[in-house]
């Protein structure tokens, strides 16, 4: 049989009786039951925040004016992907190797036919007013002309800097499986661009 464990403090002052005992009582394990309590929830909340988001810094400046190096952007897993949002996925080095985060824009799905005529984007001959573009960035976008449909169960990614970035124009479609998330946010890193 468990007996409580009891220990008594003595309250010192020259205003109290130094004979005033206050009991204190100790139960063993059940006083770690706040701190198991507090440590679940806040693995429960780490693996559920894991499952439904990731966070990325940007590495580069293929994604400039819209996101800088070292900015910070919180990405929702989903596979609901609309053509224009921003978008963290996987980019193969090799092929079944090594691989790493990049973060472009959508502009094909999948049947998509993607035009560019100079500079002037067309997704299914409907003339799109790309305004998340800065012209300091696009000198030599705007000297190129080139089509392509997606392919099913791929998108088309072009990033905002579109005189630097490696995307699909020469990496090709990414895979819809590529995608890891969507941004919903994003802050300015504090080490600077």
């Amino acid at each position: 049989m468990k007996k409580d464990v009891k220990r008594y403090i003595t309250v010192g002052s020259d205003l109290v009786d130094d004979s005033v005992k206050k009991p204190i009582v100790l139960n063993g394990p059940k006083s770690h039951v706040w701190s198991y309590t507090f440590y679940g929830l806040l693995i429960v909340f780490l693996v559920a925040f894991n499952l439904m988001f990731s966070f990325s810094r940007v590495s580069g400046r293929s994604m400039q004016p819209t996101l800088h190096n070292n900015d910070y952007v919180l990405f929702l897993r989903t596979h609901k992907v609309k053509r224009f949002d921003v978008v963290s996925l996987r980019e193969r080095l090799v092929d079944r190797g090594n691989e790493k985060l990049i973060v472009k824009r959508v502009i094909g799905l999948p049947g998509d036919r993607i035009t560019s005529i100079d500079g002037q984007l067309y997704v299914n001959n409907e003339k799109i007013a790309e305004k998340y573009l800065d012209p300091q960035f696009t000198k030599m976008y705007n000297q190129m002309s080139y089509t392509i449909t997606v392919p099913k169960g791929r998108v088309f990614v072009l990033g905002d800097n579109r005189d630097i970035s490696k995307d699909s124009r020469a990496l090709g479609s990414f895979k819809e499986s590529a995608i890891i998330g969507v941004e919903i946010f994003h802050f300015k890193g504090w080490f600077g661009s």
